[in-house]
């Protein structure tokens, strides 16, 4: 589980609070082949990143197959 969504809420200078989705793949390397289920992303104004860029950002890398975005209300499928 990966805390995401490039939260900043300003008074920490331009500091991100989760991990962006850049940084988000740069973790997911270093997991080995671990599945990647990113949480707390969404549904504050302090999220600075959607889910849908996270998505792109690790079919680009080439790891989209071993992230599973948590769907509201059910259990990520692993």
């Amino acid at each position: 589980m990966l805390f995401v969504g490039a939260a900043n809420v300003g008074r920490f200078g331009d500091s991100d609070l989760t991990l962006n989705a850049r940084t988000a793949v740069q973790v997911a390397r270093l997991l080995g082949d671990a599945v990647v289920v990113p949480v707390h992303a969404e549904g504050w104004h302090h999220f600075s990143e959607t889910p849908e860029r996270l998505v792109r950002e690790f079919a680009y890398a080439g790891l989209g197959d071993r992230l599973r975005m948590p769907v509201a209300a059910e259990p990520p499928a692993l």
